[in-house]
């Protein structure tokens, strides 16, 4: 839309600059002239006007929803997570399977930031859950290995609370099929699909600051969280 205008008025300024000129050149055509200015005066200043509010609308969609990055890959985006997670001081949430990578990167930093105040929460598909069957074919790997991971993960958060303090890492099972993976770090959230024949570290990934996106996430997973019928304490 915003090309369309652009062409449309740069075409009204060339006609006015042909107008000006054919009024000189025409016997000093006082009328050509001028309807010549005046198509070149509205042409720019609509040309001007639409490039403004195109700039205002792509800025105001931006800040109203908080996206401050897309990543081709959640692989990319894990960079940024650690960068926040370094700065967490109240809350960290997370939808996913069995953050095996985060474990083996991240526990001694979780246990620093559980001990500092910070909590945990997990909502992940239950190891028993024949979706994790059927998410596995998806992804080209193993069921049993899916299973497991999310087993150790579930070990992991009892050890974590164990080491700190009790509750400090809650996790939550349902049965289902995991559409996106998604992480909370304070005031940020990352976010991305679970792609069909893609692992979910190839697929691409949003970043939320504030904003009305990063609030949708929340208030979804708080929704989840809080639903006794489709979540269990484990």
């Amino acid at each position: 839309m915003k090309r369309k205008y652009i062409i449309i008025n740069s075409f009204l300024i060339l006609i006015g600059i042909i107008g000006m000129l054919g009024g000189k050149l025409i016997d000093g055509d006082v009328f050509l002239g001028e309807l010549g200015v005046a198509f070149v005066t509205g042409g720019i200043t609509a040309l001007i006007t639409t490039m403004l509010i195109a700039e205002k609308n792509d800025t105001s969609c931006a800040e109203k929803w908080g996206l401050n990055a897309i990543y081709s890959k959640r692989s990319d985006m894990n960079i940024q997570c650690d960068a926040c997670l370094e700065k967490c001081t109240k809350q960290l949430d997370f939808i996913a399977l069995g953050l095996k990578g985060f474990r083996d990167a991240a526990t001694d930093l979780v246990i620093k930031k559980v001990n500092s105040g910070v909590n945990l929460r997990i909502i992940t598909v239950a190891p028993t859950s024949p979706f994790l069957k059927q998410k596995a074919v998806e992804e080209g790997s193993v069921p049993e290995s899916m299973s497991s991971n999310i087993e150790s993960m579930i070990s992991w958060a009892q050890e974590i609370n164990a080491r700190t303090r009790e509750g400090a890492v809650q996790v939550k099972t349902y049965d289902g099929l995991p559409m996106f993976s998604y992480q909370r770090v304070d005031d940020y959230v990352f976010v991305g699909p679970n792609l069909r024949g893609m692992s979910s570290q190839k697929c691409i990934s949003y970043e939320y600051h504030r904003g009305e996106g990063k609030e949708y996430f929340v208030n979804y997973f708080e929704k989840l969280w809080n639903d006794k019928a489709m979540t269990k304490v484990v």
